[in-house]
């Protein structure tokens, strides 16, 4: 399987400004990642009536003390896009298309 998280996540137009100060605050709150574009699409669904979902691939972690400034590569963000596309394309056929 794929490891994932769930979780809220907060979301910002504002490109790596989040300070580890931040971080921290958010973190109490439970939220797990900061994104920038989910807000968009959920706020659409809700205007126009229809559901909504997300799926997110962390790209960079720029705020972890283990490994602070880690960024994955074309080449592993492609490995990990194509599973995550495997995975969305399963769950699709079993609960949406056979109706």
């Amino acid at each position: 399987g794929i490891p994932y998280k769930y979780g809220p996540v907060f979301s910002s137009d504002s490109f790596y400004a989040e300070s580890h100060e931040f971080v921290e605050t958010m973190s109490k709150y439970g939220i797990v990642s900061v994104e920038m574009e989910a807000a968009a699409l959920f706020a659409l669904g809700w205007a126009r009536g229809f559901a909504a979902a997300c799926v997110l691939v962390v790209s960079d972690v720029l705020h972890d003390e283990k490994e602070p400034g880690v960024f994955l590569t074309t080449e592993e963000l492609a490995d990990v896009f194509l599973k995550v596309g495997g995975v969305i394309l399963d769950v699709y056929e079993k609960y949406y298309r056979a109706g």
